[in-house]
């Protein structure tokens, strides 16, 4: 696989993850002008489309078409959501799509203006959080290293 086709694939499939369709809901909302196979060849890098097609597909995942070839620069940890949450696999998947993209063009619009800060991890020395008030001390130890909100900030 080309490295084009490698980043057309791999933005094709977090477009789709961010709008939240399955390949036969996006074939769906393509009025089937695309079938559901051969939108998995595009996310599998075994085919680019056209740029008509690029267009479309742009229009109804509601993202610029520029999108489909931009590098992803972020790389997400190991993310955790509450065990009783009542949120389906699918949001998961599109709130962590939805991260990467707002930090990848975060990131990259710090490099346009030349700005280059580095992150620093307030809890980097702290360890598991096991209990309710632990939490809440974390999170004044964030409040307090990145000045926010301290004068509202109660706690229990």
């Amino acid at each position: 696989m080309s490295m084009n086709n490698e980043i057309f694939s791999e933005r094709f499939k977090s477009a789709r993850n961010l709008s939240g369709l399955s390949l036969q809901d996006l074939a769906e909302k393509l009025n089937n002008k695309v079938s559901r196979q051969a939108l998995h060849k595009y996310e599998k890098g075994e085919v680019i489309p056209d740029s008509e097609m690029i267009g479309l597909l742009s229009e109804v995942l509601n993202v610029r078409p520029d999108f489909f070839f931009r590098e992803i620069q972020v790389e997400l940890g190991e993310i955790e959501f509450r065990k009783l949450s009542k949120m389906s696999a699918k949001e998961e998947v599109q709130i962590k799509e939805q991260t990467k993209d707002y930090l990848s063009r975060y990131i990259e619009l710090e490099d346009i203006i030349g700005i280059h800060v580095e992150f620093k991890n307030p809890l980097k020395n702290i360890q598991p959080i096991n209990s309710f008030i632990e939490v809440q001390k974390a999170a004044k130890e964030v409040r307090k290293a990145w000045k926010l909100g301290l004068d509202q900030f109660l706690m229990f």
